[in-house]
């Protein structure tokens, strides 16, 4: 396993485990629909804020946070 952060970009992954538990950061998750399992494919990073452009399963695409990175862990 390793943090989401730490992939490169074209590569992909499925959520292992979360190291924040925070209610806030698993209330996010469920808005996202990721879950233990969810497929995460690093599209981009951008290196003026940190931030990193997933793809959520096949179809959504988001803009999150180094920090969001940093809490999940993929396989």
């Amino acid at each position: 396993t390793t943090l989401l952060s730490e992939l490169e970009s074209g590569k992909s992954g499925k959520v292992a485990a979360v190291k924040d538990t925070s209610a806030v950061f698993l209330q996010y998750l469920q808005q996202l629909s990721i879950g233990i399992g969810t497929r995460l494919k690093v599209l981009e990073k951008i290196p003026f804020d940190d931030s990193i452009v997933i793809l959520i399963g096949k179809e959504e695409k988001k803009s999150v946070s180094r920090k969001f990175a940093d809490s999940l862990l993929v396989e």
